[in-house]
């Protein structure tokens, strides 16, 4: 019986099982290297200091609805800027 059968059987169960106990000490592995503490990095924000940060929004100038400098195009019949 050379046609590889058991030979076969024996390889691809014997390959089963190392891959099995590959895979269980890996798992191990991930869940007891996190012992060690985080170290803080030199640049960039620090964690958590998000709630910190508030984004400032464009505020327009007082005068805004009243300057006919800020709407140069609502004028009637006019395009463009006013000619020198």
């Amino acid at each position: 019986m050379q046609d590889g059968g058991t030979g076969g059987l024996v390889k691809s169960t014997v390959l089963g099982a190392a891959l099995l106990i590959g895979m269980t000490l890996a798992a191990q592995a991930q869940f007891v290297s996190p012992a060690s503490a985080p170290t803080a990095h030199p640049f960039g924000p620090k964690p958590g200091s998000a709630k910190l940060w508030k984004q400032q929004r464009y505020q327009p100038p007082a005068d805004y609805a009243t300057n006919p400098k800020w709407h140069p195009y609502s004028e009637p019949g006019r395009i463009g800027p006013k000619p020198n």
